[in-house]
């Protein structure tokens, strides 16, 4: 009988220990998740407080395309009687900034240039997307095969279409000189806040407004 109590005694021993031992790694597990969790929390914290100062940034693109051949450009009737339209409907001022002067026209989902290699229902489908005048859907039942179509066309002023003349030959302000995203910020910046310089205006000027000073 003692003997049985001693092995019984000594197996509840045995047990207990696993038990304590168990518990004692759960809760190092629950520490280390723990403490792992706050790290984690810290840098976010510490990401969310980066910031990035205002900076000027000069990028210099190579832009490499192959233009197929093409017969010389002259002024179509259709795109004559576009222009027409566009001032009838009353969107002959430049879609960036809003002037009257200086206007121009700019083939803004095909390039006339680059018309031999369109595929007409790609182009119809994306001047649906990006419809600044409502050409898009309202002819969107009807063919395109022309890039002189009133679905492709864009009214800009010169500077904003193929302007480069800053005021100390910094890059342009066309959206033939720039990538998209710099040229059209021109349109969606706050006033007196557009982060590329403008003819008659310096890159300091400009770094002036932005940082607030």
């Amino acid at each position: 009988m003692d003997d049985g109590y001693k092995a019984e005694e000594g197996a509840r021993e045995e047990e207990g220990a696993r038990e304590e031992e168990g518990a004692k790694e759960e809760e190092g597990a629950k520490e280390e998740e723990g403490a792992k969790e706050e790290e984690g929390a810290k840098e976010e914290e510490g990401a969310k407080e980066e910031v990035v100062e205002e900076h000027v940034l000069f990028r210099s693109l190579k832009e490499v395309v192959m233009t197929p051949s093409h017969v010389h450009r002259t002024e179509s009737a259709e795109f004559r009687r576009n222009k027409q339209r566009l001032r009838e409907d009353g969107h002959y001022r430049c879609w960036v900034c809003g002037t009257t002067e200086g206007l121009q026209v700019h083939h803004f989902g095909i390039e006339w240039s680059l018309a031999n290699l369109a595929d007409w229902e790609k182009v119809k489908a994306f001047c649906v997307e990006w419809d600044p005048y409502g050409y898009g859907r309202l002819l969107r039942n009807q063919p395109m095969n022309s890039p002189d179509d009133i679905r492709n066309l864009l009214v800009l002023c010169e500077t904003h279409h193929i302007g480069v003349d800053t005021a100390d030959g910094g890059s342009g302000t066309g959206i033939h000189e720039l990538t998209f995203p710099i040229w059209v910020v021109q349109k969606l910046a706050q006033v007196g806040r557009v982060p590329v310089p403008q003819p008659g205006v310096t890159t300091a000027q400009v770094e002036s407004e932005i940082a607030g000073k």
